[in-house]
């Protein structure tokens, strides 16, 4: 496996790890272990860190609000879940799959991931070497 294959998998795994320890702060009664802490800035530009709160998790997750029962439409923050389908893409297509064989459950004239080819593009682009072969599926 080529180095920046290499990378994207790498970054890929610490991407769906941080996924996992943000689901479990979303929770609120049964919370076992240490939450999360992060950064901000507030109006005057000072920084703050705190603890991360059950809702500010489920932000960071991302694809929570779903008008017209389009599970593709994202309100706000996208979050790490749409980064990790576009990652995830993005590798299945570096490795020579089309995105019906990356996500199985729709055909490929149809698939959903057409919406952002742009940029899974761009992340194909970021990470291919010259021996990789890449088709535009």
């Amino acid at each position: 496996m080529n180095t920046n294959l290499q990378e994207l998998k790498d970054l890929i795994k610490a991407k769906a790890e941080y996924q996992i320890k943000l689901k479990q702060n979303r929770k609120t009664v049964n919370f076992k272990g240490e939450r999360l802490t992060y950064t901000y800035k507030d109006w005057k530009g000072v920084e703050h860190t705190e603890e991360m709160r059950p809702a500010k998790a489920a932000e960071l997750v991302g694809g929570t609000y779903k008008p017209n029962g389009d599970p593709y439409y994202y309100f706000g923050n996208p979050g790490t879940k749409h980064e990790l389908r576009l990652l995830y893409a993005a590798y299945g297509l570096l490795r020579g799959k089309s995105f019906s064989q990356t996500e199985s459950a729709y055909p490929e004239e149809t698939h959903p991931l057409n919406r952002y080819k742009s940029e899974i593009m761009e992340i194909v682009n970021l990470y291919k070497d010259e021996e990789t072969v890449c088709t535009d599926k």
